[in-house]
C-alpha cells in the first residue's frame, strides 16, 4: 500500500515552480464519475526537474501538483489509470492518508493507488507533488526502489499511527 522514504528533494525548487503555475490549477474531475471537486485541484505540468526525478527513480511518470483545501475531505477512491505513484508532500504538517481505515503520515512515499485511499484534511491546505506511474505496479516500482544503490534513498518503516 505505502512505502515511505526520505530523499534529498529540492523542495524549494518545486515550490518555486508551484508559485509560477498555481494560477493554472483546475478543479479535479474523475472521468469515471460525473462530478467535479471544487476543493481538490490539479495542475498537470511537465518540467526538467520532474524528468530528472523520473531518471533517478527509474520510472516513466507524469508529474502533477495537487492541492486539497483545508478542512475538506478527499473521499476514499482508487486513482483512474494510475497504478502507483511517487508522492511528495510539499506543505507543512500534512494530514495523513488513509488506507483501509489505517492512517499513514508521510512526507515522501510510493503509494499503491489501485487500493482505496483518501484524506481527511486538517486546517491547512495540503500541497502534493505527484509522479503518476501508469505502466508499472506498486510491487514492480517498490522492487526497483529497494534495489537502488545510489545512496539517495533512506527507507523508513511504514507503521500505522498508534
Amino acid at each position: 500500500m505505502i512505502l515511505k522514504f526520505d530523499f534529498d528533494l529540492d523542495v524549494n525548487h518545486l515550490l518555486e515552480i508551484w508559485s509560477k503555475i498555481k494560477n493554472k490549477q483546475v478543479n479535479y474531475k474523475d472521468d469515471r464519475f460525473d462530478e467535479v471537486s471544487s476543493h481538490f485541484k490539479i495542475i498537470k505540468h511537465d518540467f526538467e526537474y520532474a524528468k530528472e526525478l523520473s531518471k533517478i527513480f527509474n520510472v516513466e511518470s507524469k508529474p502533477r501538483f495537487y492541492i486539497l483545501d483545508a478542512n475538506t475531505i478527499l473521499n476514499q477512491h482508487t486513482d483512474f489509470g494510475t497504478l502507483c505513484s511517487l508522492n511528495f508532500i510539499l506543505s507543512d504538517d500534512p494530514a495523513p492518508i488513509i488506507f483501509d481505515d489505517i492512517e499513514f503520515t508521510y512526507k515522501y512515499a510510493l503509494l499503491d493507488t489501485t487500493k482505496s485511499h483518501g484524506v481527511i484534511n486538517n486546517d491547512k491546505d495540503r500541497l502534493l507533488f505527484k509522479m503518476s506511474i501508469f505502466n508499472e505496479t506498486f510491487e514492480e516500482v517498490k522492487e526497483k526502489l529497494l534495489t537502488m544503490n545510489k545512496g539517495k534513498l533512506l527507507w523508513l518503516l511504514h507503521k500505522p499511527l498508534q
